[in-house]
């Protein structure tokens, strides 16, 4: 099997209530993998952020500290406690960023890790699954609390 030295794919991609958008660029050394998730149904913006690893706070306490830069939301302080997310940012340059209806995570994987790349994968599919329920459950709050609400002015 013959190798390209250097190369780029983009690859879209639909699941469930997800489009992924999975940009990769690579040399003969590394890849670089960003991954734009977009939920399809959801209906108001993610507060804009980005997550990244404090690299020399974390060589000085070591141990891994993380920069927030944005307003913090319920979605942004998910990732920063996530053990999903959390194992995504350990590789090299890895971040999230919350842009619009976009979540974005880059990062940096070696040319030959093929392991890490499938992990990567499965780690960004179970988070958005996670995503989903935190979601949906700030929609059915938000619809029934609207819900009682006109009853309530129908009544009177």
């Amino acid at each position: 099997m013959i190798l390209l030295q250097k190369g780029n794919k983009e690859i879209i991609e639909n699941s469930e209530n997800w489009t992924l958008e999975i940009d990769s660029n690579w040399n003969s050394k590394r890849i670089d993998l960003t991954i734009k998730s977009r939920k399809s149904n959801l209906y108001s913006e993610f507060t804009h952020c980005s997550i990244k690893k404090a690299f020399l706070i974390s060589l000085i306490a070591r141990y891994d500290n993380y920069n927030l830069s944005g307003k913090a939301s319920e979605i942004s302080n998910f990732l920063l406690t996530s053990p999903l997310s959390l194992n995504l940012l350990k590789s090299r340059k890895a971040s999230f960023e919350l842009n619009g209806k976009y979540l974005i995570y880059n990062c940096r994987i070696g040319r030959r890790d093929k392991h890490s790349l499938s992990n990567i994968f499965i780690l960004i599919e179970k988070l958005t699954k996670e995503i989903d329920k935190l979601t949906d459950k700030k929609t059915l709050h938000n619809t029934g609390y609207n819900s009682a609400w006109r009853q309530c002015i129908k009544r009177k």
